[in-house]
């Protein structure tokens, strides 16, 4: 997860501000999003990443107070997870096993104990999330991104507060159609670095809908139905 900190005020690079209200504009402009995700993670106090590889498909709803969307990926051949807006499912097709877990009784918790779940973090969720970081208390930066001449990045630098050092985070972009094809979030906590990583490719938007996902879904109603058992140690997800 990103790591959070309050802001001080400086000043924006104008150029970079203006390419990330064109980043916004574009993911405003679709209702759903279809990618190929693959997420790393190197956490605090190791040297090794962890990866995730996924096809990923985001239905943005913005009245869904759970996610922000309806989504569906699938890992590997082998496991697919799916949320209509009120239940989250694991389908595993090597045990033809689906794992339901409902959502309104309080079993968040179940999405959020496994790491690949960061697939499907990224700004179509809530693109103003992004406008929230222009002319606000952090500083934004723009260049040429290093080996390929139709990328730009921003780098967004946090300044220091108490023991998080060297935070930032980097939207590297096409410069022409404004996807956003690798996230970097970077920082340092007792001498620690921790490193989030999203490479997305093979960007298609409005591909799918709700009754995709739902279409998809029945294929499976041969499987094995198991209700999800919340562990003693897992929250809600908050």
């Amino acid at each position: 997860m990103f790591l959070s900190i309050s802001f001080a005020y400086t000043k924006d690079d104008p150029k970079a501000a203006e390419a990330m209200k064109n980043i916004v504009s574009k993911l405003q402009s679709h209702n759903s999003l279809s990618a190929d995700i693959v997420y790393k993670i190197k956490p605090l106090f190791t040297k090794i990443f962890d990866v995730y590889k996924g096809k990923v498909d985001l239905i943005r709803r913005t009245d869904d107070k759970n996610f922000g969307v309806y989504f569906w990926y699938s890992l590997a051949d082998t496991l697919d997870k799916y949320y209509d807006g009120n239940e989250y499912y694991s389908i595993n097709h090597k045990t033809k096993e689906l794992t339901y877990y409902n959502i309104s009784k309080g079993d968040l918790g179940g999405f959020y104990q496994d790491t690949d779940c960061e697939l499907i973090h990224i700004p179509f969720i809530a693109p103003n999330t992004l406008l929230s970081l222009v002319n606000s208390d952090n500083n934004l930066s723009i260049k040429n991104y290093k080996g390929n001449k139709n990328l730009r990045v921003i780098t967004v630098i946090y300044p220091e507060e108490n023991q998080l050092k060297n935070e930032k985070m980097e939207i590297i972009f096409n410069k022409t159609n404004f996807d956003i094809v690798k996230i970097i979030s970077s920082g340092e906590y007792r001498n620690s670095e921790q490193i989030n990583e999203w490479n997305l490719s093979n960007i298609v938007y409005d591909k799918v809908n709700e009754n995709t996902l739902k279409s998809e879904f029945n294929k499976f109603s041969n499987y094995k139905r198991i209700k999800f058992v919340k562990p003693n140690n897992v929250n809600n997800g908050n």
